[in-house]
Order: structure tokens, then C-alpha cells, then sequence
């Protein structure tokens, strides 16, 4: 399903959430639409002829809601499988939190939280299973950089992992079609590059120069087609 998102101002892929009640955007992993919360408190009678309250509980980080209507039904393995779930999201997002601020890394508070809502969403599409949880975290950070167009590179992800890019990247590449927010993606621009590498070399006070000349030469690159089947890392490079 789709709808328009107010934080991406734009139609985007949706997931609903029948537990809760929601519609989450896929492409940022904002609350779109929720269900009204109505003030009447309700009561409904077990099998041992007790009485409990209708309605759900929510602790404080989980994702999924346990119902009063039947509290045999939260015990056993429904409430294993809830607990895990909830564990699976807690480590996910503290390991997110320390990845980022790793040296080379070094994301912001806020594309941090949105690497978190992609996570929540990975956990709800099962992409989690079979997969290593530092594989899917390195994933959702990626995804982030993808969409807010900064200059992180996949193998900066799995140096800071020592696992192979390409395990990362094939990851990458089902997460997005599962979301479906393949279109989503942005197409990496080769001028994102130029200053990170810039400031890297060894160019002192003519590296502003080196950085306008370089964002010139690409440009012309682009509108002669010759930037067309080639990494966008190897054209800067040859710009500068």
C-alpha cells in the first residue's frame, strides 16, 4: 500500500501494523496514520471467571503490545516470542548508536534515529532472521546515508565491521526491494564524494580550488555522458 508521508512530503510505500494499530512510512519509518484512543475502559471475563480490563500494555521500547482480553495468551511461547522480538530491537538499536559514533563513521543523532525506524522496520519484515545482527544494523545505516545523500561509502560500513562489502551490499540490495523503496534511493552523485576525498589529500590551502575545479569537471562529465557505467568514487578521483 501507499500513502503521502508529511516528513518526506511525498507518496510513499506504507506497512501497516494491525497490532498496533499504525501505518508506518517505509521510506523514512515515521507513524502516519494511528488508531484514536478512546477514554471508555472496558471489561471482559477469563476463564476462571475473573475479570480484567480490555486494552493493551506497552512497556517503555517495545514494539508489539500484549492484550488483556486473555492473559493465559501472554504466557508460554507467544510471550518468549515478545520478548525476543523486543530484545532483537533493543540490541539492534544500541549497537546502530555505537556503530555511528565510530571514528570513521561519525552519523548525527538524527540520521541515527532514522537507522533505528528502518531497523524496527526490518525487524517487522523478518529480514532479521538468518541474517547476523551487524549485517542488518550496517544495512539500516546505510539506507540512512543513501536517502539523506551524505558522504559515507558502503566499505566505510564493513571496515568498520571487518566483514566483506559485498555481504553488505547484497544485503542492501534485498532490504530495499523488500521495502519496496528501491526508487526511494537516491542515486549516488559523484560530486558527494569530491569534498570528503579533498580534504583527505595532502592539497593545503589550494584544496577550496581543488574541490570547485573537481565539482566543474564532473558537471561537464555528466552532461557528456562519460560518468555512465562508472563508480562514482573512480570519477572524483580523476577529477581531482
Amino acid at each position: 500500500m501507499s500513502g503521502y508521508c508529511n516528513t518526506c512530503k511525498r507518496n510513499v510505500a506504507t506497512e501497516r501494523d494491525d497490532i498496533l494499530g499504525i501505518i508506518v512510512c517505509m521510506r523514512c519509518g515515521s507513524v502516519m496514520e494511528s488508531n484514536a484512543i478512546v477514554s471508555e475502559v472496558g471489561f471482559s471475563e477469563t476463564g476462571a471467571g475473573a475479570a480484567v480490563a480490555d486494552g493493551f500494555q506497552l512497556r517503555a521500547g517495545q514494539a508489539r503490545v500484549a492484550s488483556n482480553r486473555n492473559p493465559g495468551a501472554r504466557t508460554g511461547v507467544h510471550a518468549g516470542m515478545q520478548d525476543s522480538r523486543d530484545r532483537t530491537i533493543e540490541l539492534g538499536h544500541r549497537k546502530i548508536s555505537d556503530m555511528a559514533s565510530q571514528p570513521q563513521i561519525r552519523m548525527s543523532g538524527r540520521l541515527v534515529e532514522i537507522a533505528q525506524r528502518f531497523y524496527n522496520i526490518a525487524v517487522t519484515m523478518n529480514f532479521t532472521k538468518g541474517r547476523k545482527t551487524q549485517v542488518v544494523v550496517a544495512v539500516c545505516l546505510y539506507v540512512t546515508c543513501r536517502m539523506e545523500r551524505t558522504a559515507h561509502m558502503l566499505i566505510d560500513f564493513a571496515d568498520a565491521l571487518s566483514i566483506n562489502v559485498f555481504e553488505i551490499g547484497s544485503a542492501f540490495v534485498k532490504f530495499v526491494e523488500m521495502a519496496k523503496i528501491t526508487k526511494e534511493i537516491p542515486v549516488i552523485e559523484p560530486a558527494t564524494y569530491i569534498t570528503r576525498f579533498a580534504t583527505k589529500l595532502d592539497f593545503g590551502e589550494d584544496v577550496d580550488d581543488v574541490i570547485k575545479d573537481a565539482t566543474r569537471l564532473v558537471t561537464r562529465m555528466k552532461k557528456d555522458w562519460i560518468d555512465t557505467g562508472r563508480r562514482p568514487a573512480g570519477i572524483c578521483a580523476a577529477c581531482e
